[in-house]
C-alpha cells in the first residue's frame, strides 16, 4: 500500500507567529486531513496513500492568504511523492514594507529616528526606529488596498530644515516594499550687525561676530556702515548660540556702545544688534573783546576755517561749539564795513597766539579774540551860534554870543572836550 507524507512550514518575512490554513492536492490518492487544515506552530505534515501513479505531484496552498500579506507558494507547487518518503516545502507569506533614506543636504552621515504611521494598518516595532547607514525599514500588516503611509523624523537636527514631502502619503502594496527619502537642509540662521554714528557719519568700520555656537560663515569680521549693515550666516547651531559683535579700530575721536551683552541667536532664526559710535565731543567758545568796548567793527568768528558766528558785535561770542576731541585753530575774517588793517588783532584766552588748541573729551574751553583800534578817530568841530542882546541899534554890529565847540578825540577811547568863547 503506497504511504508518503508531505510537510508544509509556513512562514512570515515580519516575523509572525500565526497559524494559516493549509490544504493539499495531489493528482492521485488519498490525502489526510483532507481540506484545509490549521497549522501547529507555523507547520502541518499531511499523510498520502492509495497513490496509484507513480509521477504523482502534490500543491500545498494557503485557504485565505492573511490580510496584509501576499504569497508565495512557489516552493510547494507539483512537488513529486515516492512511496515511503516525505516531500518538504515552505509557503511565505510577504509584508509589504516601507524603506527610509535619510540624507543631508550637507553629506553630514548622523543617523536619525524615523517614525511611520500608516491608515490603515499596523506598523510593525519599533517605531520610531533609528536609521543605520542613514536607512530604516518598516513592515506594514493588516492593511487594505487603499492603504497609505507616511514618514518623519522625531525630532529635526538641529540647524537644519527637513523635507519629508516625498514620505507623505506613499501607497503600500502587499509584499512589495515602498521607498522614500527624508532629506535635511542645513537651515542657517543669520546675525545682522547694525551701524549707527551720532552725529551721522558715511564711515565704514570693521566688525567682528562671535558666537558660543554654530560656525560663523567667512570673511569674518566684515565691513558696516549706517548705509550698509553686516551680515553673516551661522550654521550648525544647535537650539541657540549666543553671539557678540565688536568693532576694530574703535573710529578715532569716537566711543562705542552696544553689542557687547550676547544676543541669542536661534537655530533657523535670525538676529542682530547695532553698534552705535557716539562723537566724544568737546565745545569751544570764541570771544570778540574790542578796545574801545564800543567800537562799530564786525567780525566774523571761526573755527577751523568754518564760520560759527557771522558779523560778531563787540562784546559778543560764538557760544559753546561742539567739536572733536584734539587739536582746532581759531581765527576771525573782516564782517560787514569793516577792514582788519584798522586794528590791532591779539588771540587768547584757551588758545596761543597762533589760535591753537586742543581739546579732551568732554572738555569746554574759551578763546579770545582782542581787536584794538589804531590811532584818533574824530576832527575839530567849530559851531557858532548867532543871537541878538539888548541895546543893539540899526545898523550896528551885532553883538551875539559865539560858540566854538572843538571835539577832539586825542586817541582811541579819549572823551570829546568842548571849548567856548564869548566875544
Amino acid at each position: 500500500n503506497d504511504h508518503a507524507t508531505f510537510k508544509v512550514t509556513k512562514t512570515f518575512s515580519d516575523g509572525n507567529l500565526a497559524e494559516v490554513s493549509v490544504e493539499l492536492d495531489c493528482t492521485s490518492g488519498t490525502i489526510t486531513p483532507a481540506g484545509p487544515t490549521p497549522t501547529v506552530n507555523q507547520m502541518i505534515i499531511f499523510t498520502i496513500t492509495s497513490f496509484t501513479d507513480p509521477g504523482t505531484k502534490c500543491t500545498a496552498t494557503e485557504s485565505g492568504v492573511p490580510l496584509g500579506y501576499t504569497t508565495d507558494n512557489s516552493d510547494c507547487k507539483n512537488r513529486g511523492i515516492s512511496d515511503g518518503a516525505q516531500t518538504s516545502c515552505t509557503i511565505t507569506n510577504e509584508a509589504a514594507s516601507l524603506k527610509v533614506t535619510k540624507t543631508f543636504s550637507d553629506g553630514n552621515l548622523a543617523e536619525v529616528s524615523i517614525a511611520v504611521t500608516c491608515f490603515p494598518g499596523t506598523v510593525s516595532a519599533p517605531n520610531p526606529d533609528t536609521t543605520v547607514n542613514q536607512m530604516v525599514t518598516f513592515t506594514i500588516t493588516g492593511f487594505s488596498p487603499s492603504t497609505t503611509c507616511s514618514a518623519s523624523e522625531s525630532g529635526v537636527p538641529a540647524g537644519y530644515a527637513t523635507d519629508n514631502s516625498a514620505c507623505q502619503n506613499v501607497a503600500i502594496s502587499p509584499g512589495v516594499q515602498a521607498s522614500c527619502t527624508i532629506t535635511n537642509t542645513v537651515d542657517p540662521a543669520e546675525f545682522t550687525v547694525y551701524k549707527d554714528f551720532v552725529p551721522d557719519s558715511g564711515a565704514t568700520v570693521s566688525v567682528t561676530l562671535s558666537c558660543d555656537g554654530g560656525a560663523i560663515t567667512p570673511p569674518n569680521p566684515k565691513d558696516a556702515s549706517e548705509a550698509s549693515p553686516a551680515v553673516w550666516t551661522v550654521t550648525g547651531i544647535s537650539g541657540s548660540a549666543n553671539c557678540t559683535a565688536s568693532e576694530s579700530p574703535v573710529p578715532t575721536g569716537y566711543t562705542a556702545f552696544g553689542c557687547t551683552n550676547p544676543t541669542v541667536l536661534p537655530a533657523g532664526g535670525t538676529a542682530s544688534c547695532t553698534i552705535t559710535n557716539i562723537l566724544d565731543a568737546a565745545t569751544l567758545t570764541v570771544a570778540k573783546v574790542c578796545v574801545p568796548s564800543g567800537d562799530p567793527g564786525l567780525f566774523n568768528l571761526r573755527i577751523d576755517a568754518n564760520v560759527e558766528k557771522a558779523d560778531a558785535a563787540c562784546g559778543t561770542d560764538t557760544g559753546p561749539v561742539a567739536v572733536t576731541i584734539g587739536a582746532h585753530t581759531v581765527d576771525e575774517t573782516a564782517g560787514s564795513g569793516t577792514n582788519l588793517a584798522d586794528y590791532t588783532t591779539v588771540i587768547g584766552g584757551d588758545c596761543d597766539s597762533s589760535g591753537n588748541v586742543t581739546l579732551a573729551a568732554g572738555e569746554h574751553k574759551t578763546c579770545t579774540i582782542t581787536n584794538t583800534a589804531d590811532g584818533p578817530v574824530g576832527g575839530l568841530v567849530e559851531i557858532a551860534v548867532a543871537g541878538t542882546g539888548a541895546g543893539a541899534g540899526t545898523g550896528a554890529a551885532i553883538l551875539g554870543l559865539i560858540v566854538i565847540a572843538i571835539v577832539a578825540l586825542l586817541s582811541a577811547g579819549s572823551t570829546a572836550v568842548w571849548v567856548t568863547r564869548r566875544r
